[in-house]
């Protein structure tokens, strides 16, 4: 039976601080940098912009709900605690995810199921896009990080989305970080839970899930702090003295996909001596050693390429995404680790009735043939 709610959002620190709930900042709000894609056919000195980062926090909960697969905590007195509604200054972001059906910035209806479940304690390391491997990495994964250095919740369980559960290289790297041995608590989507104490970690990065129609995606809409990125490098990162491989990370056995010739593109690729990698059939501790032994590693936009967090220091990145998607989540990555990055544009090709920048894409094949000669990767 499906229950639905209008919720009044407030924040967690206002929520806090109206309950006398421990409120622990862990960062000051900060001016963060944004790294813009670094296009190959642009001259520009400007690389990167600014953006106000809100305070990073650890917060202590009483007595809330939780519904896998979603961002948001809810109490029996229709109080949501979401951040993201309050950093929404143009009123772009569309914010609806699962079982959150609406979101302005007042006001949060969802619509979910009762299990009738306490769980007594736990570490909230739920989220709409845990399944996605890049959004597990910086929603789910960092927080764990983030949370093992603070050394004040050892003992406590995590709780995650089933979900994440059920990809074997979501677990083996899972069981890597979480080195305290916590018991873990899965959460399944759509179902909502008590939760007597609560531990909850601010997000670490600031971006709209989707972006309402007639808004365009701005590349200050996204930022990463560093508390994103370097701690799970730091953690899982390979020293390889043995950097030689040039990668081209395939998205063609992908139901999102959106290169449209993605096939000459891996051929040009390969004629160059890159070899075709496909991420998401490797185990995670192959993709360490792979991405640790990279020279250079190529693709187009997508989760496979996330696992240039793991490259070494020295590695050139070339991310072929179209200019006019104003997306730095890449360039974010690879520019708080420091990487040489390359972007290559195409233009959309596709599926009109998807958002633009969901769109298909083409890259043109004599444009990527020059770039790759003028920067001496031929075989």
């Amino acid at each position: 039976m499906c229950v639905q709610k209008i919720l009044n959002n407030i924040t967690c620190k206002e929520y806090c601080s109206t309950h006398n709930f421990k409120y622990s900042p862990i960062k000051e709000a900060h001016p963060q940098r944004v790294y813009i894609p670094n296009y190959i056919n642009e001259i520009s000195t400007t690389n990167s912009i600014y953006v106000n980062f809100p305070e990073i926090y650890v917060a202590e909960l009483n007595n809330v709900k939780l519904i896998g697969g979603n961002y948001i905590i809810f109490d029996d007195n229709n109080y949501c605690i979401y951040d993201l509604p309050f950093m929404d200054s143009e009123n772009k972001f569309d914010l609806r995810c699962h079982q959150t059906i609406a979101v302005n910035k007042n006001n949060t209806v969802v619509c979910y199921n009762e299990t009738g479940e306490t769980i007594e304690e736990g570490i909230m390391l739920i989220s709409g896009s845990s399944y996605n491997y890049s959004h597990f990495q910086f929603e789910v994964l960092a927080k764990l990080c983030l949370i093992n250095d603070t050394n004040e919740y050892n003992d406590m369980p995590i709780i995650i989305d089933d979900a994440c559960l059920r990809v074997p290289q979501f677990q083996e790297e899972l069981q890597m970080l979480n080195k305290q041995g916590r018991k873990i608590i899965p959460l399944a989507i759509g179902y909502s839970y008590s939760i007597k104490k609560l531990i909850v970690i601010s997000d670490l990065g600031v971006y709209p899930c989707n972006i309402k129609p007639d808004f365009l995606l701005k590349y200050q809409d996204v930022a990463l702090d560093d508390l994103a990125v370097k701690p799970i490098n730091k953690n899982l990162a390979i020293e390889s003295s043995n950097v030689h491989r040039k990668l081209y990370v395939s998205r063609s056995q992908s139901p999102n996909s959106r290169l449209q010739n993605q096939p000459a593109v891996e051929n040009i690729f390969r004629s160059f001596g890159f070899e075709i990698i496909f991420p998401g059939s490797m185990s995670f501790h192959d993709q360490l050693k792979t991405f640790s032994e990279a020279e250079v590693i190529a693709g187009e936009s997508g989760s496979g390429l996330t696992n240039i967090i793991f490259a070494n220091k020295n590695a050139k990145v070339i991310f072929i995404q179209p200019k006019v998607i104003q997306s730095p989540w890449y360039s974010n990555i690879s520019g708080v680790l420091g990487l040489k990055t390359y972007f290559l544009d195409g233009y959309l090709y596709g599926n009109s009735r998807l958002p633009y920048y969901q769109n298909g894409f083409i890259v043109d094949e004599n444009y990527l043939k020059d770039f790759l000669y003028r920067l001496n990767l031929s075989n």
